[in-house]
């Protein structure tokens, strides 16, 4: 009897890490796929920006905005658990972001997009 449970036990404790590589592999594999997604779309999106393709600079406020308020709710979360580093990494990025969507929307850069040119200002 005891002999059937420890070949037992090590039946089943023999198949648990097989099982667990599986998930685990499974798991890299849905990452990978998602990440080369991604990175599709952002070649697509880089490319219309460098083509000032209004589409991508649409896309672009979209993807920078959605990151902008993941980034603050960062920040509310770094304040909550009082992370310091975490606190002066996130507003960095914010920083950065908030950058980004003041350029994206100067009247110069919407017309570029546009497909409209500004006359310069003469000095």
């Amino acid at each position: 009897m005891m002999a059937a449970i420890l070949a037992h036990n090590s039946q089943l404790s023999s198949q648990l890490p097989a099982a667990v590589a599986g998930i685990i592999g499974g798991l890299g594999v849905g990452v990978g796929v998602l990440m080369f997604i991604f990175a599709a779309i952002y070649a697509l999106v880089g490319w219309g920006m460098w083509g000032l393709k209004n589409w991508a600079r649409i896309i672009t406020i979209a993807f920078v905005g959605l990151w902008g308020i993941l980034c603050a709710l960062n920040v509310l979360l770094s304040l909550m658990h009082f992370n310091i580093f975490a606190i002066i990494w996130a507003g960095f990025w914010l920083a950065i972001y908030g950058g980004i969507l003041w350029y994206l929307f100067q009247p110069n850069v919407v017309a570029a997009f546009a497909g409209r040119r500004t006359m310069a200002a003469t000095a």
